[in-house]
């Protein structure tokens, strides 16, 4: 009996004692939001008031850090300085991995507030407090980026050699860099053209200081005009250093080369063999070029050359979605044809569905410039376009086969699909919609005139001048209505419809 009296009476006590710490809790809630909220409307002084009388009481104690944290920001609130910094202290003191988070603020209103030696010196006051690397690093930067406004940059190796020295390879190879960074934007080319041996001679041989140090050096020389030896440095390290570095080096490289890095590039996708993201975005770069340059049949030669490479299907498949505009838009069958030969071949020897339906889209876009009409109807029938609504409502098969017709000399047939296709277009189209080749905006009228002068033409062509006639006035009846549509002649669609209408026979 008396183990469980004892028991019991223990039980109680816990549970007086959570009892007594679920009020605490409860109040120190209630406090901090009651001080958040007075911070909030603009009174930082009073809601500082209320922590100033919790922080060293011992019922608060296990919160103390997080007082501290809010004392930090209600101050610098209130703009008082000096209680920022004297509460960011107090909150070191007591635990200097609670406070990190807080270091970015303290930097950025120390740094505007305070003259350059009064913020170096705060800064150096730090230099004994056990913050993380990250920490450490954006402490050393504002402390460089001091020094260098104050002319001092000669403080800012030693400085640097120091932290280094004090952290892990991956923390000082980044503070190297950026370090270096800081140096060159401020002007102080002297002290940044000695960082590369200060890295030789704190950090152990690897990789990724091999990297950091060309990277450095090639700034250095493309800074000076040395072109030719900084890419015959570049191709001499590209084996040694990471992945990284190498398209960091490219990169470096391109903004100096006259030909942008465009030969560069492709030296790349042929010589990195194994390093596949160096590839890829080497070959991304080639791609970029040659849209920039607005060359449609280098692209096509381009997405082709890809392939010849050894590239995925799917990294091609991308490269084509990032010149699909300009390409398709061109109309250019001859640039087209090759390409349309390579994704015909990529997606018959795919197994992945979706990818055969993206790669499907392709060659239907290209096979109407490519006159494939029998190929693409093929397409439509088969299962890759089941779920398109294009397919599921007969307009894509309409115009296939109206073409289709039209090849193959069938002039009624032709008409009839043609027509076919008006029809659908006329019950579907209810809004204007995009020409994704041009930009501009397309009614109905619009596919109704450009579709009843084609009809005009088959049959002016086929000696039916009567039925021709009534074509094509019925397609200046659509165009016309279009016009009243998009009526600023400046307009794309307004040219666009006019363009239509000039190609109509006059009379």
């Amino acid at each position: 009996m008396r183990t469980i009296a004892f028991v019991f009476a223990a039980m109680f006590l816990a549970l007086g004692v959570v009892s007594c710490r679920d009020r605490t809790d409860e109040q120190y809630r209630a406090e901090m939001v009651k001080a958040e909220q007075m911070a909030i409307s603009g009174n930082a002084t009073g809601a500082l008031h209320i922590l100033v009388g919790m922080v060293d009481m011992d019922a608060f104690k296990s919160h103390k850090v997080e007082m501290l944290s809010r004392m930090v920001g209600f101050a610098w609130m209130a703009g008082d300085a000096d209680q920022a910094r004297k509460y960011f202290q107090s909150g070191l003191e007591a635990a200097p991995a609670g406070m990190e988070g807080l270091l970015g603020l303290m930097i950025e209103n120390l740094a505007a507030k305070q003259s350059g030696e009064e913020f170096v010196e705060w800064c150096r006051s730090m230099d004994k407090v056990a913050f993380g690397e990250p920490a450490r690093e954006m402490l050393t930067l504002a402390q460089v980026r001091a020094l260098c406004g104050l002319g001092r940059s000669q403080e800012v190796l030693p400085l640097t050699g120091a932290v280094m020295g004090q952290s892990g390879a991956p923390a000082a190879i980044n503070l190297a860099r950026r370090v270096f960074s800081v140096l060159l934007e401020a002007g102080c080319k002297e002290q940044a053209a000695e960082v590369p041996a200060l890295v030789e001679k704190i950090l152990p041989g690897s990789p990724e200081k091999k990297g950091v140090l060309c990277d450095m050096r090639l700034v250095l020389m493309t800074r000076e005009g040395r072109l030719d030896e900084a890419l015959a440095f570049f191709r001499q390290e590209i084996a040694g250093i990471p992945d990284e570095n190498v398209l960091n080096g490219m990169n470096i490289l391109a903004n100096c080369l006259p030909d942008k890095g465009d030969s560069l590039s492709e030296e790349l996708i042929t010589t990195c063999l194994s390093r596949n993201a160096v590839r890829e975005a080497a070959a991304r770069h080639w791609m970029r070029s040659v849209r920039e340059r607005k060359d449609v049949a280098g692209m096509g030669v381009r997405l082709v050359s890809l392939r010849e490479r050894g590239l995925s299907a799917g990294f091609i498949a991308d490269q084509m979605d990032g010149v699909y505009t300009e390409f398709l838009g061109s109309g250019d069958a001859k640039a087209m044809a090759p390409v349309y030969a390579m994704f015909d071949s990529l997606m018959k020897n795919s197994q992945d569905l979706n990818f055969k339906r993206r790669v499907a889209g392709y060659l239907l876009d290209m096979g109407f410039f490519l006159e494939k009409y029998a190929e693409s109807l093929a397409l439509v029938e088969s299962d890759l376009f089941k779920d398109d609504e294009r397919v599921m409502t007969g307009v894509l098969a309409a115009k296939i086969k109206a073409h289709l017709a039209l090849q193959e000399k069938r002039t009624d047939d032709a008409v009839r699909h043609f027509r076919e296709f008006m029809l659908l277009i006329s019950k579907q189209m209810v809004d204007r919609e995009m020409d994704p080749l041009d930009g501009s905006w397309v009614t109905a009228d619009m596919v109704m005139g450009l579709n009843c002068r084609r009809i005009g033409d088959i049959l002016a062509e086929a000696g039916r001048a009567e039925e021709a006639a009534k074509a094509y006035a019925e397609a200046r009846g659509y165009y016309e209505k279009a016009l009243l549509v998009f009526p600023d002649k400046e307009s794309k669609e307004n040219r666009k419809i006019q363009a239509g209408l000039d190609a109509l026979p006059k009379g």
